[in-house]
């Protein structure tokens, strides 16, 4: 009698133990993880982000790029191929020589000028001309006497290219963008460049 005592009640302790669980078998403190399968299926309304379509040139890239056409006839003393590229902003207050057989580049503010925003104590006058050519290492103000072929009417000749806001120009190896704020010129084989406007520039 005794042992089957025994064994009633270990019966019986199992049984409450069971019924003491919840159905899923786990504790309140137990943490459940799906299967995979489970998993996958609850992620599959996560839509995948698409690659980004690739440019296979530089005019898709930026479908404003322009090509300087306007330049300045000179001798082949000043350029090998006779003629100067020349642009300017919308206001005519920013603009470029560009030599582009040379490697040569000239951006210039002509407020700068005018109102000896930069003064340098030169016989020269105030810098406002930013060199930009394929040698240098680093683009610097500097102060120059003479006017730049794209300030109108310094000079008989095409008049200069306006680069619209929103625009790139390109010349030999430089490149400037022109907007509402400031326009910046960059020479792409340095990757050096400087933007300008009215209020002031930064090089880099």
């Amino acid at each position: 009698m005794k042992s089957y005592t025994g064994l009633t009640l270990l019966a019986t302790t199992v049984l409450l133990a069971g019924c003491g669980s919840s159905g899923t078998g786990t504790t309140d403190n137990e943490t459940v993880t799906p299967p995979a399968s489970s998993a996958a299926a609850a992620n599959s309304s996560v839509p995948t982000p698409s690659p980004m379509p690739s440019a296979t040139s530089s005019y898709e890239a930026q479908p404003d790029l322009v090509e300087v056409t306007t330049t300045f006839p000179v001798g082949k003393e000043v350029a090998a191929d006779e003629k100067i590229g020349i642009l300017v902003s919308p206001t005519g207050n920013i603009g470029c020589d560009i030599w582009a057989v040379e490697g040569l580049a000239r951006c210039g503010v002509k407020s700068y000028y005018d109102e000896a925003k930069y003064p340098t104590g030169d016989i020269t006058g105030p810098a406002w001309v930013f060199a930009l050519d394929d040698e240098l290492d680093e683009v610097s103000l500097n102060s120059r006497g003479d006017a730049m072929f794209f300030m109108m009417g310094e000079h008989e000749g095409n008049a200069p290219q306006v680069v619209e806001y929103g625009t790139t120009a390109t010349y030999g190896s430089i490149e400037c963008r022109s907007e509402e704020e400031a326009m910046t010129c960059t020479n792409t084989k340095t990757g050096h460049g400087v933007t300008m406007s009215r209020e002031g520039y930064s090089t880099f």
